[in-house]
């Protein structure tokens, strides 16, 4: 198949290498002519294992090409729908990409793979396609991807699903009761209806967003009753029907998908009428996450005002496997610190150096990467460690 992308952001680079590594040839358009200039010199945009390599093979473009002249079998859309004031998502972006795209060739199936709000894909008639990327294990994901979840009520655009995702899928088995594809190879899918399929990535984001939360209010009350949080979130995620995953104590959720999803959520289900009170408060604890930490940091401290004093923040991405800063925990505690009065340094494990550890008054791991276990952590300097990266 020949196959258009439209965005090269995480979610449009992760299609391109998932749909390449199926053998179809692919060309990424995005508007951004330094990031197209540097994919097409092998430079990835961001720090992804194995994510330059993956993508060779890939056309690069600054806008989309006449369809006439070079036809496509199928586009993805994977361009922002950023998050409003009001939680809601903004869709101006997505709407004029399949605008274009319908205006250039009428008869081109469309696919939506950004995040956005339930009805979209019915109102502008095209498939939904969500995705469940990772920062930090996009090839990773996007060759054995955690789900594939599909919603159109239309057989024919299903069919060019299938042969999009093929063969390690079960699309094929889902939409065709084709017994003969590999179980070894597949992934787990759904196909549905496309609000269902839009829906379905809000409720996961909300519910990761959900689980965090918890796993900090644990550890809060392993703090006050002297338990130990690793061992109580460990033998939390040990049971059968709970799962270890998004079970960790720290500082609190960010990113630029989360957050967002988690308003939106809220947003969505107030226009609704329906009670999302959970989802209320797993964004209420986790913007607690910076006052306690800012409270710890005061009692290190030994009390009073923060103004002048030296407070080094280890960490500016939002998760210890990425360098994508958006929706940063990390930096978000910074300027409330400053605001604060307090000399605030930010770095990640990149910018770090030796020295940064004398010339300070207290220490924040704020994010739980690796290199920050390792440290040889100056005597009499408090740490505050909400991830227990040190223990």
């Amino acid at each position: 198949m020949r196959i258009l992308i439209v965005g090269a952001g995480y979610v449009g680079l992760a299609t391109a290498v998932a749909m390449l590594r199926r053998g179809h040839e692919v060309m990424v358009v995005d508007c951004d002519a330094t990031r197209i200039d540097d994919l097409k010199q092998g430079i990835s945009p961001f720090k992804e294992p194995g994510l330059a390599d993956a993508l060779g093979g890939v056309i690069y473009a600054n806008e989309i090409p006449p369809l006439e002249v070079w036809p496509v079998d199928l586009a993805f859309v994977c361009v922002p729908a950023d998050g409003q004031d009001d939680g809601s998502l903004d869709t101006s972006t997505v709407e004029q990409v399949v605008a274009q795209l319908r205006g250039a060739q009428p008869d081109l199936p469309i696919v939506i793979r950004s995040t956005v709000p339930p009805g979209t894909s019915q109102r502008l008639g095209t498939i939904a396609n969500p995705e469940f990327i990772r920062e930090g294990h996009v090839v990773e994901d996007a060759l054995r991807p955690d789900r594939i979840v599909v919603g159109s009520d239309s057989e024919e655009a299903l069919l060019v699903m299938v042969e999009a995702w093929a063969p390690d899928n079960r699309l094929a088995q889902v939409v065709l009761g084709d017994d003969a594809v590999d179980d070894r190879l597949s992934v787990r899918c759904l196909v549905t209806d496309t609000i269902s399929a839009e829906l379905i990535k809000l409720a996961t984001n909300g519910y990761y967003a959900a689980r965090i939360s918890y796993a900090n209010m644990v550890a809060d009350l392993c703090d006050a009753w002297g338990a130990d949080r690793r061992d109580v979130l460990r033998g939390l995620g040990l049971g059968r029907y709970v799962g270890e995953y998004y079970l960790q104590a720290g500082l609190g959720f960010g990113g630029s998908c989360l957050p967002k999803d988690a308003r939106a959520l809220l947003a969505y289900g107030d226009a609704a009428g329906v009670d999302v009170s959970p989802v209320a408060a797993a964004l209420a604890v986790n913007e607690a996450r910076i006052d306690n930490t800012i409270a710890q940091i005061i009692v290190a401290l030994g009390g009073g005002r923060l103004k002048d004093r030296r407070i080094l923040i280890l960490g500016r991405s939002f998760k210890p496997d990425s360098s994508d800063e958006r929706g940063s925990q990390g930096l978000v505690l910074a300027e409330r610190l400053e605001w604060l009065g307090a000399e605030v340094t930010a770095v990640d494990a990149d910018g770090f150096t030796e020295d940064l550890l004398d010339e300070t008054d207290c220490i924040v791991i704020a994010v739980p990467k690796a290199q920050f276990r390792e440290l040889d952590y100056p005597e009499g300097v408090p740490i505050i460690d909400p991830w227990q990266v040190r223990t």
